[in-house]
């Protein structure tokens, strides 16, 4: 399947963080369509364990990541983010949100998670473009 996209800067890179398989292939399929390098994490403990080990040369330009999972969720995952446990280099490193809560209260936990913006689940394929386009076609996420 491909997708008709704006091109994304080469050395984009994604981390998914999403815990069930079949929303992880389905939203891979999407991401590799685009032509955009993208790791997995099943939960936010890997998360932050893959954030941790990337280094300048690889590291991530966006997390896409899951509200609710087992070990660690998505809401305490993006906290320690912004609390600096993945290092100072993601402190602003956007982080979308995805969830099947779609009430206004839902959108307000994710943003004083400190996460920049919410993909409602099932996620569709022009909203995560759409996403994409407004993050990684900006030149404050490609620092």
């Amino acid at each position: 399947m491909k997708i008709t996209s704006p091109t994304f800067p080469a050395e984009s890179r994604i981390l998914l963080v999403e815990d069930n398989p079949i929303n992880q292939e389905l939203i891979l399929c999407i991401l590799e369509s685009l032509e955009l390098r993208t790791d997995t994490a099943n939960n936010g403990i890997e998360a932050l364990e893959a954030l941790r080990s990337s280094t300048q040369e690889n590291q991530y330009h966006i997390i896409v990541m899951d509200c609710q999972m087992p070990e660690m969720d998505g809401y305490a995952a993006s906290i320690a983010i912004r609390s600096g446990d993945a290092g100072t280099k993601y402190l602003k490193t956007p982080i979308i949100a995805m969830t099947a809560h779609v009430l206004e209260r839902d959108k307000e936990r994710c943003s004083n998670a400190g996460m920049n913006d919410y993909l409602r689940k099932p996620v569709e394929d022009q909203a995560l473009i759409e996403i994409l386009k407004k993050h990684l076609l900006t030149s404050s996420s490609q620092k």
